[in-house]
């Protein structure tokens, strides 16, 4: 195969035939001409997100993805049922924790709320 493709033409092939074509042009390359190639590459790569190559890498980042999916399903149905006293409950990504609601203005010690609201327990006694 000869290597005078365009932009447009190379867009239209399938992932798994240009991954082929690049590697037999790698397979070719003199060995001078590799490091600068693979160091492009590399920085490609990080920009879409690829932290490593291999299988030991891949089977780790997999065990962490689902470990995330369960917390993420978990906290969401935690999130979506508040709880009537002790606030809303959500995840910080490891524990459930509440966020509680705003005392109300005569739960505040000492305002004139409070006191009305004092007195008026006192008079019904």
């Amino acid at each position: 195969m000869y290597l005078n493709h365009s932009r447009a033409e190379l867009k239209k092939f399938s992932k798994s035939k240009l991954v082929s074509i690049g590697t037999q042009i790698l397979k070719r390359f003199p060995k001078r001409a590799l490091p600068g190639t693979i160091y492009v590459m590399e920085q490609s790569a990080k920009r879409y997100g690829i932290k490593s190559i291999g299988k030991i890498a891949r089977k780790a980042g997999k065990k962490v993805r689902k470990a995330g999916k369960k917390v993420r399903s978990r906290a969401k149905t935690a999130m979506s049922y508040p709880r009537s006293r002790g606030g809303t409950r959500y995840t910080n990504g490891r524990s459930f924790k509440t966020r509680r609601k705003k005392k109300l203005a005569w739960q505040v010690k000492g305002s004139p709320a409070a006191k009305r609201h004092m007195a008026k327990i006192r008079a019904m006694r």
